[in-house]
């Protein structure tokens, strides 16, 4: 499988930065003169222009461990603290510090969400090491916490001219051939989105001519997907809602899944029980498009997930919310790969305890859990008693 552009071609120091010198400074000063209890570091600015490529440069130039926490993938107090509370305040054991990277910290909102807010504002407090988040804002009333806890920095979008040298320097490396100001086309197409433009370059290649980038269209943020749903969800207009699925670059999968995590929250009773029968037949088309490949059923899909769901209700609900991604599909995957750990531990144990797998899974995984639990350094003394690689060590 051929690697994302977006990832091979990630800065790993802080010149391959383009743009915000300023800020680039600042983040250099913050970790050579951090002090426990000191403000954390906030970047605000737009989704893909660089913030966290920024400080992953930022930490393999400084030879620092980086700790990095997805807001957005762990959304509570228990969470943050087993992400990222212990490792705020142990030593790195192959470098010579840390950094605490706190990502999208303004994706925690809501119910779910209680406690996150000022569990970050107490892990910066009390963290060893330099904390920095990045957010898109940080304006919002909720996160009154944590912006007494952080110095912020406007992190600016990139100039056409500056996503435009990213794009050519790719370009060069990777052989493609372009047609005059078909460059400039695509990165005005994306609009100053450095991981968009560097992912649309990849989707064109190796020959990328001016009138292929128009035929994609433009290009609308990931925030577009939201008011797409408020287009769903507060119309009852099938037709408004049929042409709003054309507005975003977003698959069919993921809109799926972003209307039925919402749906709940709009709908009730006898609409609910509706719109759900819609959502649902627009899923058995897509599962006859999956195993039958025929694609003439996307025109299903597409009008029972939109149009169908905005005939559904009798009443518009009057409340706007917050919506959010579908996080089923995270759970499960780490659900799966901690699972997928613990087997290959107990494969590898088999021969060395002169236990069968299931005398492991039944009591020596458990009792083994429990002591790792109770010693930091049980795991790797365990690693490197019996040869295991991180693959296996990792369940503990």
């Amino acid at each position: 499988m051929q690697l994302p552009w977006s990832i091979k071609y990630q800065p790993s120091k802080l010149s391959e930065i383009v743009g915000n010198e300023p800020i680039k400074n600042q983040l250099i000063q913050y970790i050579k003169s951090y002090k426990p209890g000191q403000k954390a570091l906030a970047l605000e600015g737009p989704t893909g222009t660089g913030k966290t490529a920024t400080i992953i440069a930022l930490a393999a130039q400084s030879n620092s461990e980086l700790v990095e926490m997805n807001a957005s993938d762990v959304r509570n107090e228990k969470g943050i603290t087993a992400t990222a509370g212990m490792a705020s305040k142990q030593m790195s054991l192959f470098h010579q510090s840390k950094i605490i990277l706190i990502d999208e910290a303004d994706s925690v909102s809501g119910t779910k969400d209680r406690g996150a807010s000022s569990s970050i504002a107490e892990l910066i407090e009390s963290s060893s090491f330099p904390v920095i988040l990045t957010a898109t804002s940080l304006d919002d009333s909720k996160f009154s916490a944590i912006r007494k806890k952080v110095k912020r920095l406007k992190w600016a979008e990139p100039s056409l001219q500056e996503v435009s040298s990213i794009l050519e320097k790719i370009s060069k490396l990777e052989n493609i051939e372009l047609e005059e100001g078909a460059i400039q086309k695509l990165a005005i197409r994306t609009g100053g989105d450095i991981r968009a433009a560097i992912i649309d370059l990849q989707l064109l290649a190796p020959n990328i001519k001016k009138a292929d980038i128009e035929a994609m269209g433009a290009r609308l943020p990931k925030e577009a997907i939201k008011h797409i749903l408020i287009k769903i969800f507060k119309n009852s207009d099938p037709i408004i809602a049929l042409r709003s699925l054309e507005e975003t670059d977003e698959d069919v999968d993921e809109e799926l899944l972003w209307i039925d995590q919402n749906l709940p929250y709009e709908y009730d009773g006898e609409d609910l029980a509706k719109a759900y029968d819609y959502l649902s037949r627009a899923d058995i088309f897509r599962g006859r498009i999956r195993k039958q490949q025929h694609w003439r059923y996307l025109v299903y899909v597409t009008a029972y997930m939109s149009a169908g769901v905005a005939v559904s209700k009798t009443k518009k609900n009057p409340i706007m919310h917050e919506y959010k991604r579908n996080e089923r599909l995270l759970a499960i995957w780490m659900a799966n790969q901690k699972n997928a750990s613990k087997k290959a531990l107990a494969k590898a144990l088999v021969p060395k305890l002169h236990a069968s797998t299931k005398e492991l899974f039944a009591s020596t995984l458990p009792l083994l859990k429990q002591l790792s639990r109770n010693d930091d350094k049980f795991a790797d003394k365990l690693k490197e008693l019996y040869k295991l690689d991180d693959e296996k060590i990792a369940y503990l």
